[in-house]
């Protein structure tokens, strides 16, 4: 096994740390990209539980795929931005609001009543472009 010269292992190094830092770079990037930070204000009460007043929410937003269950941040019409879960139209809802959520329109609600906003039961089915993103997770900063 032929020994590389001290010349040819820093060369090396160098090279594998050019990499390391544009790998780095492309993934910070990518992050910044697809993802928002968004914190719920300290003063309010949360509309969903597990994500309590000051919670600084991670959203995806380069998603339209959203299934039942799911976290999303949405747009009212006026354009103010609220927090809520997709599910389903009850069953006492109109037959045409049914109808919306089958063609693609989502039924979101909030977990906490007491919580001010306006979800599906104000608004009913709330279209997927007015879905502003999909909450991923949260962090404690």
């Amino acid at each position: 096994m032929k020994k590389l010269a001290p010349k040819q292992v820093a060369r090396g190094l160098a090279r594998a740390r050019i990499v390391v830092y544009v790998v780095l770079v492309l993934v910070i990037g990518y992050h910044l990209w697809r993802y928002d930070i968004v914190q719920i204000p300290r003063e309010a009460i949360s509309p969903l539980d597990g994500f309590p007043a000051g919670t600084r929410l991670i959203v995806d937003v380069r998603t339209d795929a959203f299934e039942p269950g799911d976290a999303v941040l949405y747009r009212a019409p006026d354009g103010e931005l609220f927090l809520g879960r997709v599910g389903s139209p009850p069953p006492s809802a109109p037959a045409e609001m049914h109808a919306a959520c089958a063609s693609g329109a989502f039924w979101i609600e909030k977990d906490n009543a007491d919580a001010a906003g306006k979800d599906s039961v104000l608004l009913g089915p709330i279209r997927s472009d007015a879905i502003a993103g999909r909450i991923r997770g949260s962090v404690p900063w």
